[in-house]
């Protein structure tokens, strides 16, 4: 069969939109576009091939494990053994040959899956790196972060005795029987003892008993008295309690800003009400302390919520009219929380703005109608995280190309038999990659995909590229723990993370040594992916002016430096700039520059990781992660891609997405 033409990615303009029923619950057929002859499996092959590469998607040759029976000969120890020269590199020695230039990389996914990965795996009695004694187990699906605290107990009310004041009022001490009265001390009021009468009053007492009433001592009003004055005062110190707030808070305890240093300011007070989800409220104190000093009347309440149904809970709050003034949401959930997000004026910030000041994905993902409605505190993406010291064994440089890296995976893997006692990557699954759907969807816009259109030859081809990394190559399996644990742990070379991933593993094993670099480029284009937070302003707030001016003041370039100081204070460094004036200072940082030299081309979707939205993210996610699942279980590409179409447009729909808009 004569080779074929390379596939072009359809434009986005020129897309056609496959109308889906909302009610259809499964779909049959192949994919439009997709090949007849396609297959799950390692046999398959893909309609376009390379010059020169030969049949497609063949199975990598399968390192040689020694028999049993027979004895492995001993290792020279004299010698370190050579090491394969990096791609494009010519072996040690040999002179440059100007008329033979090194084979240029492929620039199609489909020409990646048409290559076999070089038999370099590393025999399982090669020795090992060092590694740690014990790193504790992290559950991957909670950060080391997390939200939480404690709330404030109530004060308990003082007990009231039954009886009233009389009651109040008899509240004392029983007197002790052994105690003699001290000197001069008066008897009980109730039993005064009766004093003998003399004889010359006699007289006198009789004659005037028939004409008036003997008097009473008005000291017998005294106990009332005392019990009427102690019940007062106790209702007095209850009213006090009451309004005085003695009673539960909205924010946990040791989350809230510290207002012993407020100053009351007369006149009208108002109160905005800050919801956050990942900073503890000791990185916002010296931030809303400055700015209440600077505009006297407004005052801020911070409240770390938890991550758990967060998304839910600030939409029925904020339905409610109880819900926060200000809040954070991740950049993906805008069409979710439309009616819930206050457009931002153009004197606080404009499209214009934010396309000239923040990275070009915030400019896509915040604005609805025109208007931004978000404005990003942080950034994050994606970058490819290594083991500097089986680096460095193998004598190999970190990989710049998908094609380089595949190569590498392959040479670092260490296996006996079946097993994969070290990883060389952690990708082709769905349970055990942590972001797996980042990963996929990076793979998807470096092809040409549409992420509106998952029925096609670029998105069948992205997963069947990453599936091979677990199901033909081998590199990666099942039976390893969390790609971040497993990393932490040196049982894989390799992962993919993003930036506040690296304090977790820090946390796990804090004397790994590993570098970061930027994600690898199928072609010339740089595509990459972004994955960030932002804040947003309530549509019911009744004080939108106030949280606008705190916005404005949070946004600023001299706050976010603030920000990023409090937050390295308790942590090896802070969230990244969303500002690009800012990047500089962060680039001596070789542990976040990957990051910000990627964001300039980073592109997000609503494939990301980690939001805990239960919405369009983790719903859309879950097709993608029941069609990696099938294919690894030897299900053809065209029966798995029409499901994964018509749920990820159903999802759309549901959020009020257009199937027809590219990427």
């Amino acid at each position: 069969m004569p080779d074929l033409p390379l596939p072009k990615p359809t434009s986005p303009n020129k897309q056609n939109t496959v109308s889906v029923s909302q009610n259809d619950t499964s779909a049959s057929g192949k994919p439009q576009g997709a090949q007849s002859n396609a297959s799950g499996d390692a046999n398959y092959k893909p309609t376009n091939f390379s010059a020169g590469q030969g049949q497609s998607n063949q199975q990598p040759p399968k390192a040689q494990v020694p028999q049993a029976t027979q004895t492995p000969p001993a290792p020279n120890t004299s010698q370190a053994p050579q090491s394969p020269p990096a791609a494009g590199q010519p072996a040690p020695g040999t002179p440059p040959t100007p008329s033979s230039p090194p084979p240029k990389p492929p620039k199609t996914i489909t020409a990646l899956n048409s290559m076999s990965a070089p038999a370099k795996a590393i025999p399982a009695d090669a020795p090992e790196p060092a590694k740690p004694a014990s790193v504790p187990h992290v559950n991957p699906a909670v950060s080391s972060q997390q939200p939480g605290g404690p709330q404030q107990p109530k004060p308990a009310a003082p007990t009231i005795p039954q009886g009233g004041a009389t009651a109040v009022g008899s509240m004392q001490a029983p007197p002790n029987p052994s105690t003699p009265p001290a000197p001069g001390a008066v008897p009980s009021l109730g039993k005064m003892p009766a004093q003998p009468a003399s004889p010359a009053t006699t007289a006198d007492t009789q004659r005037s008993a028939a004409f008036a009433k003997p008097k009473k001592s008005i000291l017998r009003f005294l106990p009332m008295v005392i019990g009427a004055l102690v019940l007062i005062g106790v209702i007095a110190f209850a009213a006090m309690q009451f309004l005085g707030g003695g009673g539960s808070t909205s924010i946990p305890a040791g989350d809230g800003p510290d207002t012993s240093g407020r100053v009351t300011v007369p006149g009208t007070q108002t109160t905005l009400t800050y919801w956050g989800l990942w900073e503890p409220s000791e990185v916002l104190t010296s931030v809303i302390e400055e700015f209440e000093a600077e505009n006297p009347g407004i005052t801020i309440e911070y409240s770390r919520q938890s991550h758990r149904d967060y998304r839910e809970r600030l939409q029925t709050a904020v339905a409610s009219g109880a819900g926060p003034d200000i809040f954070r949401f991740h950049a993906s959930w805008t069409p979710m929380i439309a009616d819930e997000l206050s457009p931002l004026p153009a004197t606080v910030l404009g499209s214009s703005q934010l396309s000239q000041n923040y990275y070009p994905a915030a400019a896509k993902q915040l604005v609805l109608n025109g208007n931004v409605v978000g404005v990003p505190l942080m950034y994050d993406g994606l970058a490819l995280l290594y083991n500097e010291n089986m680096l460095a064994a193998a004598n190999e440089q970190p990989p710049t190309t998908w094609s380089e890296l595949r190569a590498l995976a392959n040479k670092l893997t260490i296996r006996n038999g079946a097993q994969v006692q070290r990883a060389g990557i952690a990708l082709g699954t769905a349970g055990n990659v942590e972001h797996f759907s980042d990963i996929l969807a990076v793979l998807m816009l470096q092809n040409g995909a549409n992420f509106t259109q998952p029925n096609s030859p670029e998105t069948r081809d992205a997963l069947l590229f990453y599936t091979n990394f677990a199901r033909a190559d081998r590199v990666w399996s099942t039976s390893l723990p969390a790609s971040s644990t497993a990393f932490a742990r040196e049982d894989v070379a390799m992962i993919f993370a993003p930036s506040w991933r690296i304090h977790e593993i820090q946390a796990q094993n804090p004397n790994l040594k590993f570098g970061v670099v930027p994600l690898p480029t199928l072609t010339d284009e740089r595509i990459t992916w972004a994955s960030y937070w932002a804040e947003g302003i309530s549509a019911q707030s009744q004080n939108k002016e106030a949280a606008q001016k705190f916005l404005t003041k949070l946004s600023s370039p001299e706050t976010l430096q603030m920000l990023y100081s409090e937050q390295s204070a308790i942590r090896s460094f802070g969230e990244l700039y969303p500002r690009q004036e800012l990047a500089d200072e962060l680039l001596e940082n070789s542990m976040i520059a990957p990051y910000l030299e990627d964001a300039p081309y980073a592109q997000g979707w609503y494939m990301s990781s980690s939001t805990h939205d239960n919405g369009i993210n983790d719903q859309i996610i879950k097709y993608y992660a029941d069609a990696v699942n099938a294919i690894n279980n030897g299900e053809k590409p065209e029966d798995v891609l029409p499901v994964v179409d018509q749920g990820v447009k159903q999802v759309l729909r549901q959020y009020g997405v257009s199937t027809s808009t590219a990427r």
